[in-house]
């Protein structure tokens, strides 16, 4: 295994560490796998769930709507789109973060922070997907041990650091509720791709600064709780996010004009991930994934 592929089975510990997510994972395993031979699986198989993230969500909805019921859905919620675009990327140099000071690359944290005066902010970044540069020959990623947890996140750092340009990065704004939150991710993709402002405030820290990087973009994920039959394209809520740099996306189907199946944002914003046999190959990883060190728990 090598780091980048290190790093994805990290992050998915800590997902599955978390309380909230590991009591419910079992309902949600079993209604993501139902219909599917995890012998045969395909890239379609993996497209699909995709379409239907809101139905195995709404599995384990609590009834009530209180702060602590809400925030708690919210971190499920990141959680699972964390869970599923790691699994469309396996075996490719895209890792999807949730974001956890310990899992993040400094450099990485440097160019999306906001600083207002001597203030300094980050955006409502619940989930970071990196794709990391391609190994110029010199063998990046490999290691013959797997280092410390600490120790890995700084290797990858130096290797992000000395390439900043041929990174990308998306920052991936979660959440349950669409009409409450639109317009937070429209203010933020706003702020990002701002050269410049008239009052005290700047992007980037440590001389990083998305610019820098390859690409850059920012995305929204709603389950949605909102009826999506009210959601149209000329809703205000549809509007404020229609023209994000990394998408709009649901747990549904994709609908025209208003939001993509998750699985989109792979395609969309780090199309890297696909190399000629993805369909085929990733079939095979899942299956392989299974067999040894199943860290997405597809099968337990």
């Amino acid at each position: 295994m090598n780091k980048i592929e290190l790093l994805r089975k990290q992050v998915m510990d800590r997902t599955f560490e978390m309380k909230s997510f590991k009591e419910i994972w079992p309902v949600w395993r079993e209604g993501i796998f139902q219909n599917i031979d995890l012998n045969q699986i395909t890239g379609a198989d993996v497209i699909a769930i995709g379409d239907r993230l809101k139905e195995i969500f709404v599995l384990t909805s609590p009834d009530g709507r209180g702060q602590g019921t809400v925030a708690k859905a919210g971190y499920s919620w990141e959680a699972f789109v964390c869970w599923y675009l790691n699994l469309c990327t396996i075996g490719s140099n895209t890792v999807v973060i949730k974001s956890i000071k310990a899992n993040i690359p400094e450099t990485i944290r440097d160019t999306i922070t906001v600083k207002y005066g001597s203030v300094s902010s980050n955006s409502e970044s619940d989930i970071l997907a990196v794709t990391f540069p391609e190994d110029d020959g010199r063998g990046f990623y490999k290691c013959d041990k797997a280092p410390s947890k600490d120790m890995l996140v700084r290797q990858l750092n130096d290797v992000i650091t000395e390439n900043l340009s041929k990174t990308s990065l998306t920052v991936i704004q979660c959440k349950t509720n669409w009409n409450d939150n639109a317009q937070i991710p429209m203010l933020w993709d706003l702020i990002y791709s701002s050269t410049g402002f008239n009052t005290n405030a700047s992007v980037g820290h440590n001389g990083h600064t998305p610019r820098g990087l390859k690409m850059f973009s920012y995305a929204f994920v709603t389950v949605p709780t909102t009826d999506p039959e009210e959601l149209k394209p000329a809703s205000v809520a549809v509007l404020r996010v229609g023209k994000l740099s990394g998408g709009n996306y649901w747990g549904l189907p994709t609908k025209s004009n208003v939001a993509s199946n998750v699985f989109d944002i792979v395609q969309k914003n780090f199309p890297e991930t696909f190399a000629e046999n993805w369909n085929s190959d990733i079939g095979t990883s899942i299956k392989n994934l299974i067999a040894t060190d199943d860290y997405f728990q597809i099968s337990k």
